[in-house]
C-alpha cells in the first residue's frame, strides 16, 4: 500500500541527552567512531580557516602584495559546507546519545572558525588592498585603474555549455532567441580570458591571481545565451544572477548572493554567507548555505535545501521528495504530500 513519509526533527542545542533505550545505546556503541570522524573534520575546518587567516596577515604585513586568493576564499566555503554535512550526517539519524553531543559540539567549534577566519580575512584583504593603492600613490604612479574590457560573439550550436569565473564582481546571464553566445566583461588589472572550444563550449573570466601576483581590482560580466545552455557560473565576492536559460544551472558565490528563475532539468546553487533565491524551476533543486537563508518558489522536482544559521522557506513545491536541514534556522513548507512520497524537515534549534 503506498503512503507518505514524514519525517520532522527538532532537536535543541545543549538540551539533556535521551533517555535510556535501545536507540540510546546504539549511539553509544558508536559514538567514539562518530567522535574521531567529527574532531578530524572539525580539525580540517579550523586548518583552512587558519591558513587563510595566515595568508591574509601576511598581505597585509607585505602592503601591495596580497597573498590570499579565490581559491583560498573558495576552500572556506568548502570546509564550512563540510561542517554542516557533519552536522547533519552524524546527528540526525542517532538519536541524541553520545555521538550528536560530541559531534555537533566539535562541528559548531570549526564552523565558528572557520566564519571568524573568513571575515578576518576578508577584512585584512581590504585593508591590504587599500594600504597598496595608497603605496602607489606615494610612489607618483596613476591613481586611476586599468580597465580591460571586452564584448564579445560567438555562434554556438544546440545544447551550449557556458562556464564563468570571476573574483569580485558581479555575474549576470540571461537568454535570447539567438544561437549565439555574448560576453560581456570588464575588469581592473586582471586580464579577462575568453575561450570558445568546438561549437558549443565558451569559457571566460579572470584567473585567481594576475601575472604579477596579486588579487587585484573588481570585475564585472553580463553574458547572453541561447535557450537551452547549460550554465556553470561562480564568483567569490559578488551576485549570481541567471534568468531565463531554461537548461541546467551550477551557480556559486563566496560572499554574495545567488539568484536563479526559469532553469529546468538540474539546479545546484551554493554561497557561504550570501542568500539563495531560486523561482520556476521545472527539475531537481538543491541549495546549500551557510549563514544566509535559502528561498525556493515554484519548484517542480526534487528539493534539498542545507543551512546553518539562515531560513530556509518552500513554497509551491510540487515533489516526491523533500529533505531540509538547519542547525539554528526556521523552516516553512508549502506545497504537496504526494503518495509515495518522502519529507524530511530537521532543525536542531530552529523551528519547523
Amino acid at each position: 500500500m503506498s503512503r507518505t513519509l514524514i519525517a520532522l526533527t527538532l532537536i535543541a542545542l545543549g538540551a539533556a541527552a535521551a533517555p535510556a533505550g535501545p536507540g540510546r545505546e546504539l549511539a553509544a556503541q558508536q559514538s567514539p567512531r562518530s567522535q574521531t570522524r567529527a574532531a578530524d573534520r572539525a580539525d580540517s575546518s579550523r586548518a583552512r580557516a587558519d591558513s587563510a587567516r595566515q595568508r591574509a596577515r601576511s598581505g597585509s604585513r607585505d602592503g601591495a602584495t596580497v597573498h590570499v586568493t579565490g581559491a583560498d576564499l573558495a576552500g572556506l566555503g568548502e570546509a564550512l559546507q563540510l561542517g554542516l554535512r557533519l552536522v547533519l550526517t552524524e546527528g540526525v539519524g542517532r538519536g541524541l546519545g553520545s555521538a550528536l553531543d560530541a559531534g555537533l559540539r566539535e562541528v559548531e567549534a570549526g564552523v565558528s572558525e572557520g566564519m571568524e577566519g573568513l571575515a578576518e580575512g576578508l577584512a585584512t584583504l581590504d585593508g591590504a588592498l587599500g594600504d597598496g593603492e595608497r603605496r602607489r600613490d606615494r610612489d607618483d604612479r596613476p591613481a586611476s585603474r586599468q580597465e580591460l574590457r571586452i564584448d564579445t560573439t560567438v555562434s554556438v550550436g544546440r545544447n551550449a555549455t557556458v562556464d564563468l569565473r570571476l573574483i569580485s564582481g558581479p555575474i549576470t546571464v540571461t537568454a535570447w532567441n539567438r544561437d549565439e553566445v555574448r560576453v560581456r566583461a570588464s575588469s581592473e588589472e586582471i586580464p579577462i580570458f575568453f575561450e570558445r572550444s568546438g561549437s558549443g563550449s565558451v569559457r571566460a573570466g579572470v584567473r585567481s591571481e594576475n601575472r604579477r601576483g596579486r588579487y587585484d581590482g573588481k570585475q564585472r560580466m553580463e553574458v547572453m545565451v541561447p535557450v537551452g545552455t547549460r550554465v556553470t557560473a561562480a564568483t567569490v565576492t559578488g551576485t549570481v544572477s541567471v534568468r531565463g536559460v531554461r537548461g541546467e544551472l551550477e551557480a556559486s558565490s563566496v560572499t554574495g548572493d545567488v539568484e536563479a528563475s526559469d532553469i529546468v532539468r538540474e539546479a545546484k546553487l551554493s554561497s557561504v554567507s550570501g542568500s539563495i533565491r531560486a523561482e520556476q524551476i521545472d527539475g531537481d533543486v538543491r541549495a546549500n548555505s551557510v549563514g544566509g537563508g535559502v528561498t525556493l518558489s515554484d519548484i517542480d522536482g526534487d528539493v534539498e535545501a542545507e543551512t546553518v544559521s539562515g531560513t530556509i522557506r518552500l513554497r509551491g513545491v510540487r515533489s516526491s521528495r523533500v529533505k531540509t536541514n538547519s542547525v539554528s534556522g526556521r523552516i516553512s513548507y508549502e506545497g504537496s504530500f504526494e503518495r509515495d512520497g518522502r519529507y524530511d524537515f530537521n532543525s536542531f534549534s530552529g523551528t519547523l
